[in-house]
């Protein structure tokens, strides 16, 4: 009787954690696939011209920030950059500055 029960108790803690592992899998290729669509809709698109515009990018450091002052600096807006870390929003104007784009950095 001892080992039936240790055997379902095993069993049973098998079937919980292949359900969590399954549910984990779920919400992963769930984030990819949003991730994977929004930056594919951002750089397909055009971005309306902006060269007449002063235009506010936060965290625009790293990650999503980073893209969007890219794109948005290919149209000539003029951009100011924000970013809790300081250095990497330097970064990004050094980027800026070898890629010669035409946008004025404030």
């Amino acid at each position: 009787l001892y080992s039936q029960l240790n055997y379902c108790t095993v069993s049973s803690m098998y079937c919980f954690f292949k359900y969590i592992i399954s549910l984990l899998k779920v919400l992963l290729f769930t984030i990819w696939g949003f991730i994977h669509h929004l930056l594919s809709y951002c750089c397909s698109h055009k971005l309306p011209d902006f060269s007449a515009d002063v235009c506010l990018v936060t965290g625009a450091g790293q990650g999503l920030g980073r893209l969007l002052a890219l794109k948005i600096a290919e149209t000539g807006a003029t951009l100011v950059l924000w970013d809790i870390n300081e250095e990497k929003v330097w970064f990004v104007t050094t980027l800026f500055k070898d890629l010669e784009k035409e946008s004025q950095i404030a």
